[in-house]
């Protein structure tokens, strides 16, 4: 109780204008309820507080002291910053899969037009300069197709879960179809 006399008020808290707004607060209206502010205890940890407070007067008409209570509100406050974080890191996921699907359908729609007029030309009766002009843009195509997907796959891994989950090897076998393949059609 001697540390707590000793200690000036003004020194607890983290933020010394959240003091003054608390003050001018209680000084306006008598009585503050649920302000909520950061205080730094004795050991130096820095703390969430709801504190609640109001003036007694005197016979004389001025404050005589001040009742109330503080209440700790650090997990709570901890929580809830998680809770944001969490949040965020949704909202970031959310627009990276729509930016990957955007991506998706406005790379490939092009990318597969391309790739299907040089398979036409390549139907065609070309000059050797010809066909390996289209040669390479089936090439550069195929290629960048493959780079899209790969791409797209990395970001589905990206978004699937983590966590482990129990395997049966004996059920996705037992019912997975029966392929026999006769030598002759081999």
């Amino acid at each position: 109780m001697e540390t707590l006399r000793a200690a000036k008020a003004g020194s607890l808290y983290f933020d010394p204008e959240v003091r003054a707004q608390w003050i001018t607060l209680l000084e306006r209206e008598g009585v503050v309820n649920g302000f909520e502010s950061r205080l730094r205890r004795f050991d130096g940890d820095i703390i969430w507080v709801r504190a609640s407070a109001r003036m007694v007067r005197g016979d004389s008409g001025g404050v005589a002291y001040l009742e109330g209570a503080v209440e700790d509100i650090t997990e709570r406050k901890r929580a809830e910053e998680a809770l944001t974080r969490a949040r965020e890191a949704d909202r970031a996921n959310q627009a990276k899969s729509e930016f990957l699907s955007r991506m998706s359908h406005e790379l490939r729609t092009p990318l597969n037009a391309i790739l299907g007029f040089a398979q036409m030309l390549e139907s065609d009766p070309l000059a050797p300069e010809q066909r390996e002009s289209v040669e390479y843009i089936l090439r550069g195509g195929r290629h960048l197709l493959g780079l899209i997907n790969e791409v797209l796959d990395i970001a589905r891994i990206g978004r699937q879960s983590s966590s482990p989950r129990p395997w049966r090897p004996g059920r996705p076998f037992s019912s997975a179809p029966r392929w026999r393949i006769s030598p002759s059609g081999m």
